[in-house]
C-alpha cells in the first residue's frame, strides 16, 4: 500500500510554543502539522525553524547555520521509512 510521508518544515525562528506580543502562536506550517493525521496511508513530521535552539538565533537566523542539518534530518527521516509507491510531500 503507498503512503504520503509529510515533512512540515518550519521557518527561521519558527517553533512550537512560540509566542508574538505574550500570545502563543502557531505558524501554517505547525498548523498543517496538527491538522495531518497520522494513520496506516500516512506518515508526517514537524521540524522546527532554523535559528530555535539556544544560541543559534543570530548565527542559525541571519547565515543559516543549522539548515543542512536539518535537511540531513529530514532527509534520514524519508530514508528510515520511504518504500517504493510512497508520495513525498515537503
Amino acid at each position: 500500500m503507498s503512503r504520503n510521508i509529510v515533512l512540515c518544515m518550519d521557518g527561521t525562528w519558527n517553533k512550537p510554543g512560540q509566542k508574538d506580543q505574550g500570545v502563543e502562536t502557531k505558524t501554517n506550517v505547525l498548523k498543517l502539522h496538527e491538522a495531518l493525521a497520522d494513520r496506516p496511508d500516512q506518515i508526517r513530521k514537524y521540524f522546527p525553524g532554523v535559528g530555535t535552539d539556544p544560541g543559534e538565533k543570530v548565527s542559525g537566523g541571519a547565515f543559516g547555520w543549522g539548515l543542512f542539518d536539518q535537511i540531513k534530518d529530514g532527509y534520514r527521516f524519508l530514508r528510515a521509512r520511504f518504500e517504493p509507491g510512497d508520495r513525498i510531500y515537503v
